[in-house]
């Protein structure tokens, strides 16, 4: 089963605030050290931890996909 932010920080003693920063590339803006930084970024890369592009797109309500609807899609002018 993979690994949930809340699981991270605790694993890490950080917040789940911290965590969510740093994976965004937020954490320079809200003065996070290097130091915690990299042991986050190690943590993350050590155990393959990846977002969940799906859930995501659900907690954010977007998908960023473009749909096109054409007339005749057999027509050279439309093919992509």
């Amino acid at each position: 089963m993979a690994m949930t932010i809340e699981q991270i920080a605790s694993n890490l003693g950080v917040s789940i605030t911290t965590v969510k920063l740093v994976h965004n590339g937020k954490a320079d803006k809200y003065r996070i050290s290097a130091k915690t930084q990299k042991r986050v970024h190690d943590f993350i890369d050590k155990h393959g931890i990846v977002v969940n592009q799906t859930a995501r797109n659900l907690k954010l309500k977007k998908t960023n996909t473009l749909g096109l609807i054409v007339p005749r899609i057999t027509n050279r002018f439309f093919r992509l």
